[in-house]
């Protein structure tokens, strides 16, 4: 005999003295793998979102502090590149002012030694009274010329004693009383005061252009301007030989680097350019107020 009485969601089932107690969950075993699928999905669902959120605030805290990582970091690369560019700034003075110690010695040398054995030549020469003594005295008396010129200027002494203009002039005077090349030159009268080694760069600049005005473009006349432009300084060598070659096929020799080095130190733009009437120009743009911090550095 099977009586079964349903009371809610439980069924009482008596049957043969046994009385059991049975779900409606045990009766129905699909039903427990569907809502056991459910439960693991929702864990997994709420679990991704627990990460993805998770994820967010380390992002947003990781960009905060990226960000003043970045300035942090901005700041002292900023800092690094200008002490950097202070320690090449004073190296390249040291080399240019090491050099310069060279040069003066070398043109004092020449000066104290192979121009006095050129004297003695020429006063030898002076004495012989054969018919090539005209001519031997002649030649002697050019290379006793350009010897003292090497020697002047190498060893800068105008520039001891004398502003730039008149040690422009007086280098002009000496390479116009050679034959070959006439050089003139222009200052402009509202220069400024200019100290010493900024006088020397300058100087060294102009004669390393002419230089190379006459050896490798074969110039026959050259002009040296000097002007005052609003706020810059005009430096200007120009001439009438050959041009450049191209950049693509130009070697950088020694005067070349000698000048962007000088040039830098002025905080001076140098460019070598060809204008349309065929003339070679070498520039040296200077800012007046570059040279104003210098002097006022120096004093």
């Amino acid at each position: 005999m099977l009586e079964t009485m349903k009371t809610g969601r439980v069924i009482l089932s008596l049957s043969a003295g046994h009385v059991g107690v049975y779900s409606p969950l045990i009766m129905c075993p699909h039903l427990i793998v569907l809502l056991s699928g459910m439960i693991i999905l929702l864990a997994v669902l709420a679990w991704n979102c627990r990460q993805a959120l998770t994820k967010t605030q380390k992002r947003e805290r990781a960009s905060t502090l990226t960000a003043d990582e970045l300035r942090t970091a901005n700041q002292n690369l900023c800092g690094l590149i200008a002490k950097h560019q202070a320690e090449l700034r004073e190296a390249v003075r040291s080399a240019l002012g090491a050099t310069e110690i060279e040069m003066r010695r070398v043109g004092q040398e020449i000066h104290d030694s192979l121009c006095q054995e050129l004297v003695g030549l020429l006063r030898m020469a002076e004495n012989l009274g054969t018919q090539q003594t005209p001519l031997l005295t002649k030649q002697i008396s050019h290379t006793l010329q350009v010897a003292r010129g090497i020697s002047y200027d190498l060893s800068l002494h105008e520039l001891d004693s004398q502003s730039l203009p008149d040690a422009l002039t007086r280098f002009v005077n000496r390479f116009n009383a050679l034959p070959g090349t006439l050089l003139e030159l222009n200052c402009d009268a509202n220069l400024l005061t200019f100290t010493k080694e900024d006088s020397g760069h300058i100087y060294r600049v102009v004669r390393e252009a002419v230089v190379n005005a006459i050896r490798h473009g074969r110039a026959r006349h050259i002009w040296i301007d000097l002007v005052l432009e609003g706020r810059q300084i005009i430096v200007s060598i120009s001439n009438d030989g050959a041009p450049p070659p191209p950049i693509s096929a130009q070697i950088e020799g020694i005067g070349l680097k000698q000048i962007m080095m000088r040039s830098n130190l002025l905080d001076a733009q140098f460019t070598l350019t060809t204008n349309k009437l065929g003339k070679t120009i070498a520039e040296l743009v200077i800012p007046a107020n570059q040279l104003e911090e210098n002097i006022w550095e120096r004093r």
